[in-house]
């Protein structure tokens, strides 16, 4: 995890004991010092004594952020209040989700790590970060401007619209063809008689709709 060995002091509470042999196990395989109570203090040790030892003798105190971490009742009280007033690192690990409303306000504006809600090789790459927190990277890193170049944008097609459809016209009725004022129709097949006015004007219509008449006596 880093360069350099370091020793952790583990403060936690006794329902995140888990997480505790958890956090301490990958610093151990990756080089650093434990002190972990299950680990280090026997039956019939003095309390008090041997958490002074171990804050005095840690060069962090990594403290398991939980609601039953700030219970009163629990040591845990002692172990951050201990750091905080001897100035010592201290590396807050979120096992659940907390607000500032949530923790004592000496702690509320302290950089905190969240383990909860991730996988485990999420988890121990945040382990990782929080124990290694202001260490330069090891790798050049990547050119910002190529991460910013984005695909062009696929213009959407226009979509479709109908054509209003034509609407006709009205039909304008047919007028008749015009005529000569006075002009007259004359019967077919004989000469026009002077007395007849009968036919003047009219229509030539179907044969069953002829009519003779009756001043020429022709079938109009």
């Amino acid at each position: 995890m880093t360069d350099h060995a370091q020793q952790f002091f583990i403060s936690y509470a006794g329902t995140d004991r888990a997480w505790a042999e958890w956090v301490g196990w990958h610093l151990e395989q990756a080089g650093h010092r434990v002190i972990l109570d299950v680990w280090d203090w026997r039956t019939g040790d003095n309390l008090v004594q041997r958490m002074d030892e171990a804050l005095e003798g840690a060069d962090a105190v990594i403290a398991l952020f939980s609601t039953s971490y700030f219970e009163d009742e629990r040591w845990t009280t002692e172990e951050w209040t201990a750091a905080v007033a001897h100035r010592d690192r201290l590396i807050p690990l979120a096992l659940e989700p907390l607000t500032t409303s949530d923790l004592p306000r000496v702690l509320a504006a302290k950089l905190r790590k969240n383990l909860h809600g991730l996988e485990e090789a999420a988890a121990l790459t945040a382990l990782r970060e929080a124990v290694n927190s202001g260490s330069r990277p090891s790798a050049p890193p990547p050119f910002p401007a190529a991460s910013r170049q984005r695909a062009p944008s696929r213009r959407r097609a226009p979509s479709r619209r109908r054509a209003p459809s034509r609407q006709r016209a009205p039909s304008r009725p047919r007028l008749p063809s015009p005529q000569r004022a006075g002009a007259s129709h004359a019967c077919p097949g004989a000469p026009r008689s002077p007395g007849c006015g009968a036919c003047d004007g009219a229509t030539p219509t179907s044969p069953a709709a002829r009519r003779r008449s009756p001043a020429c006596g022709k079938a109009c």
